[in-house]
């Protein structure tokens, strides 16, 4: 995605308008998947960026055993914000799917894939964050 195309955001605002003009019992929870794909995709960039810096002041503060122990709790972190946004990007994706839509996400399964959206979307969302 070439910086300052707005793909997800139009993707994203279509999804949100067509949701709201559906009327079965899975509007507000289907509005809900779409405010968790945004922040997983938040808190997912964060953490690696939270990873990749604690990671630099640690290996000088810590001992050897316990910066290995302390990186892997960060990698843990990071691994799980990581598999939740996989399960919602998926989840979104079929509420596309359901209501004839683009797909928000279009690149497949690849978790690779999956975290470059995260940061595309965010980005996308919150260009000032990518100065940081």
């Amino acid at each position: 995605m070439q910086r300052g195309e707005s793909m997800y955001r139009e993707r994203i605002k279509n999804l949100r308008a067509a949701v709201m003009q559906t009327h079965n019992p899975y509007r507000d929870r289907s509005l809900t998947y779409i405010q968790w794909l945004m922040d997983q995709s938040v808190a997912y960039v964060e953490s690696v960026l939270q990873m990749e810096s604690r990671a630099e002041i640690l290996k000088f503060r810590l001992e050897p055993e316990d910066y290995r122990a302390a990186i892997a709790q960060l990698d843990s972190r990071r691994r799980s914000i990581h598999d939740a946004l996989i399960s919602t990007v998926f989840i979104v994706n079929r509420i596309c799917d359901k209501l004839s839509l683009e797909r928000v996400y279009q690149s497949g399964d690849n978790r690779y894939a999956i975290a470059q959206f995260a940061f595309d979307l965010v980005y996308e969302f919150h260009p000032e964050k990518s100065n940081q």
